[in-house]
């Protein structure tokens, strides 16, 4: 069985995610926390009697008092998160063209897995394929060997069926969290919707995994023999110029509905096609 997680380490894939709220967290982690504790972070002043610490003794502010009263600086202590992934597992999640889309899901996971461990956050996944429930799904924890061996399992399980990702969303933990919608998204865009407004207590970042040989198959011939994923039925096409740019059209126009959807839940899609990019995921945490 594969393991991802262990292909990220040795490519050193990490992910430069962050967070865009501070976290309310008792753990010290890497990320910006809500609660006071020790830390780099100015919070705001106290008086020292309240809290002894004279290290912490602000001059200027304890200079200014008019009742020459001392006062420290607070600070925010860095807090650790959780890095959660819903991903679909249906049967167009199995489609293979440049790649086969539930590997490059599994790339990807392993290098955000791989990031949240090196960072002392917690990684989880939940998988929603044909079966009534999810599979396979791991709650947020920080052994790398649980989480090697699901990716290992996502990477190798048949994609066939549906997925029924709001139903997914009953197996994530509910704490703040980073959360992944990894799919093709090749659903109703009131599904998609729906599944935003539920998530919206999280930080979500909806994974788009395209196939440019969904829009552009076998450049140059002229006739494909093309199978439909969901039932497994064969066809012949005429790759008629038409037909190929109607093709191209309906995945732009797919595009720019989901980039307005995610838009409107501060949740902008990151696109992957083809390949993984980490420079290109990268790039995307860092402007959104």
């Amino acid at each position: 069985m594969r393991d991802p997680l262990a292909e990220a380490a040795t490519e050193l894939e990490e992910v430069d995610y962050r967070f865009r709220r501070p976290l309310r967290t008792a753990r010290p982690g890497a990320h910006t926390g809500s609660l006071q504790g020790a830390g780099m972070v100015p919070s705001n002043l106290a008086p020292l009697m309240a809290h002894p610490d004279p290290r912490r003794i602000h001059i200027r502010a304890s200079a200014h008092d008019p009742f020459g009263q001392l006062h420290v600086q607070l600070a925010r202590q860095p807090a650790t998160a959780s890095v959660q992934a819903l991903v679909d597992r249906s049967a167009s999640m199995g489609f293979r063209g440049r790649t086969r889309k539930l590997d490059l899901a599994a790339r990807l996971l392993g290098a955000m897995a791989f990031s949240a461990l090196r960072t002392g956050d917690a990684f989880g996944l939940v998988a929603c394929g044909e079966d009534a429930l999810p599979g396979p799904t791991l709650p947020p924890n920080r052994d790398a060997g649980l989480i090697g061996e699901s990716l290992g399992e996502l990477a190798d399980a048949p994609a066939r069926g549906g997925a029924d990702l709001e139903a997914g969303i009953e197996h994530l933990d509910p704490s703040p969290s980073l959360v992944l919608v990894v799919s093709d998204f090749h659903l109703p865009l009131a599904a998609v919707q729906r599944i935003l407004e539920r998530l919206d207590r999280h930080q979500v970042v909806p994974v788009v995994l395209w196939d440019s040989a969904e829009w552009n198959p076998a450049p140059g011939r002229a006739f494909v023999r093309a199978q439909d994923p969901e039932t497994g039925a064969l066809s012949s096409l005429l790759l008629r110029p038409g037909l190929r740019r109607r093709l191209a059209d309906a995945f732009g126009q797919r595009r720019r509905e989901l980039n307005r959807l995610g838009l409107a839940f501060d949740a902008t899609p990151l696109f992957v096609i083809d390949r993984l990019d980490i420079d290109a995921v990268n790039a995307h945490f860092a402007e959104h």
